[in-house]
């Protein structure tokens, strides 16, 4: 899918996007954005600091986590999911997150929130890279 979302969180202290068994968290609060979720790789956080990072792992951070800044209470998210790989592209590129995992059989989204947000969404199917495939 490619997903493109502008979420007001002005009333809101964080949400949660539930994608496959990943969790796409955005903390209004500390103006941070986390993605978890049962991760093959991380390629977010440059080999050297690996350690350091893998140290703090937790259900929102282990695919990345990053400061994101609103812009008049808002932010834009574009999220590129395929088999095993979701993209996050926050505020137009000023905050990249591009990471593996093994995501759940069951094909589900779940959005929530801790506050009131407003969303405008913009959800696309991909056809597949692959020949014969749908």
């Amino acid at each position: 899918y490619d997903i493109n979302l502008v979420v007001d969180i002005k009333k809101a202290a964080s949400f949660d996007i539930g994608i496959r068994g990943a969790t796409i968290h955005y903390d209004a609060v500390k103006k941070m954005i986390y993605c978890g979720g049962n991760a093959i790789g991380n390629t977010f956080i440059p080999d050297k600091w690996q350690t350091a990072a893998t140290s703090k792992k937790n259900v929102f951070n282990n695919m990345g986590e990053a400061p994101l800044l609103p812009t008049n209470g808002k932010i834009s998210l574009r999220i590129l999911i395929d088999r095993t790989t979701i993209e996050i592209f926050g505020n137009e590129g000023a905050v990249v997150m591009s990471s593996c995992y093994v995501p759940e059989e069951a094909i589900f989204y779940t959005l929530s929130t801790r506050g009131e947000i407003q969303i405008t969404a913009n959800i696309h199917n991909l056809k597949s890279a692959w020949e014969g495939k749908k």
